[in-house]
Formats: structure tokens, sequence, C-alpha cells
């Protein structure tokens, strides 16, 4: 359970675990820009390995200003990464 909820594993089909948490409140680390080393410390710079910042802001309804895709090639040089139906930097 803990891989699907950390990205590492890919969750059973039919299961939308980004859109379930955005609904709830919750923001997945696949969508985080930072990241704190403690509670309450200092914000710091931070990539995911597999970004879906794109796809939460779309469904936690924010809107998402990405390019849709279906595969990395539709996607441009500074966000070469198709995930979730969104181009994302990695």
């Amino acid at each position: 359970m803990i891989d699907y909820l950390t990205g590492r594993k890919q969750p059973p089909a039919g299961l939308d675990l980004i859109k379930l948490e955005a609904q709830h409140h919750v923001v997945p680390e696949c969508a985080m820009r930072v990241r704190r080393t403690e509670e309450m410390g200092p914000l710091a710079s931070f990539m995911p390995t597999r970004s879906c910042w794109c796809y939460f802001d779309a469904v936690a309804g924010g809107g998402a200003d990405c390019d849709r895709c279906d595969s990395d090639g539709d996607c441009p040089s500074h966000s070469p990464k198709c995930n979730f139906g969104y181009c994302e930097p990695q």
C-alpha cells in the first residue's frame, strides 16, 4: 500500500489515487515541488522521480496550464515526459 501511495508502484487498474487524494485535500509526493527535511524546517526545491503536478492540478479543480499528451513524443523539450496525460519535466 505504501508503494502505491508514494508512487513507487502503479495502483491496480481503475484506482486513481491521485484523484482520490486531491478530493480529500492531500497532496501526493509526485505533485510536490518543495520539501522540508524537518518539521517546520526551511523549504528546499524538490523534483519527484515521476511528476504529476499537472494532472493533480487538473483534478484538484485548479486547472492545469500544461500541454496534453498521449506519449512522450507529444511533449516539448522543457517538459519531455507524458505522465497521466500531461507533459511534465520528469
